[in-house]
């Protein structure tokens, strides 16, 4: 039998952020796209937001303030509605929230 057959399926209420990687994330789910290449970024923003299930959020860590992205992505998901936490030199944080 495959070891992974044999463990127990998590539900989202056993891990609240999904991964199954079995560390609480208190913070929320962060996706820094400051680590993905730029010439694929806006399309790992899109697929990650149009994947999110309604309710719920994700914090973006991005190099710069995305205020043209968050226009696109608002034109996309018209649901979405984002708070700024943060906007530092080199790290511009913002919360997505799929309504």
């Amino acid at each position: 039998m495959d070891a992974a057959a044999s463990r127990p399926r998590r539900t989202m209420s056993d891990h609240e952020h999904g991964c199954n990687c079995g560390e609480p994330n208190a913070d929320g789910d962060v996706f820094d796209v400051r680590l993905v290449p730029p010439v694929v970024r806006p399309g790992a923003i899109f697929g990650a937001i149009g994947s999110l299930p309604v309710g719920a959020e994700l914090i973006l860590v991005a190099p710069h303030d995305p205020a043209g992205l968050l226009g696109n992505l608002k034109l996309r998901t018209p649901d979405l509605t984002w708070t700024y936490l943060s906007d530092a030199p080199g790290e511009c944080r913002v919360k997505l929230v799929r309504g």
